[in-house]
């Protein structure tokens, strides 16, 4: 979309004007690349497609809400299987993890999770946080829509990424 067309979408709804507004306040309100590259994809996905407005606002809002440790905590839930909390327990499902293996997981993040996860769970990228049957742990589970955000983060991420060996190193 060039900028012309940009401004045209602009003009014609203060819904596409609010969109391009709370992207370009979250991507100012940042020193992370990979967060202005994500906002700025949710934007122009909601600026092309006026089925993707209302769901590329939403994306905007949480992605505005997030620092580097959240985004970590949101990698890790979709990438990595949660380890049994003791031998012979039954393995958790995908994107599905308890308090203390994040805590053992990412001992840096240990005494700031509960308030990465209630930003995630205020923001609807994961849900639960209830305490689980008989194991004495909070549970959450990634949501479709924090894959989603993940998926435009992972996506800016590979964006801005150097081609191999642009760095110095030997491939």
């Amino acid at each position: 979309m060039s900028p012309d067309e940009m401004a045209e979408v602009i003009d014609a709804d203060d819904r596409y004007l609010a969109l391009s507004a709370a992207a370009i306040q979250a991507a100012l309100a940042t020193l992370n690349d990979q967060r202005v590259a994500a906002l700025a994809q949710a934007l122009g996905d909601g600026l092309r497609d006026e089925a993707q407005l209302d769901t590329s606002w939403l994306v905007v809002q949480a992605l505005a809400d997030l620092e580097s440790p959240h985004v970590r905590v949101l990698h890790l839930m979709a990438t990595e299987q949660c380890p049994p909390a003791q031998r012979g327990d039954q393995e958790l499902g995908p994107g599905v993890w308890r308090e203390k293996a994040l805590r053992e997981r990412l001992p840096g993040l240990r005494d700031g999770l509960l308030p990465i996860m209630a930003t995630l769970d205020r923001q609807a990228l994961v849900f639960g946080g209830g305490l689980a049957a008989a194991v004495d742990d909070r549970v959450w589970s990634l949501t479709d829509f924090g894959r989603k955000c993940l998926r435009y983060l992972t996506s800016a991420q590979n964006q801005a990424a150097p081609p191999a060996g642009a760095d110095g190193a030997a491939g």
